[in-house]
């Protein structure tokens, strides 16, 4: 199971890089950063089948981000 989600993760991110080009031709959205714009972040793991407590570090992860780059210029979604 841990290598299946791997590859899903590896094939997402090898498709985001295409994401301007794909947008183009219709599929998906594409929205380049600019300065001012609230950045958008998304957290995507696995920590493995009845792992306590990967939820907490998951949530200080989040929290840690907030601190750096302040809680104004970020936009979160759960």
């Amino acid at each position: 199971m841990d290598r299946v989600l791997c590859l899903l993760i590896f094939l997402m991110t090898g498709i985001a890089r295409f994401s301007k080009f794909l947008a183009g031709l219709g599929i998906g959205e594409y929205e380049e950063w600019r300065p001012g714009m609230k950045r958008k972040i998304l957290l995507a793991g696995y920590n493995g089948a009845r792992n306590t407590g990967s939820d907490v570090r998951v949530a200080a992860i989040a929290k840690q981000i907030r601190e750096l780059f302040g809680k104004e210029k970020l936009l979160f979604s759960f």
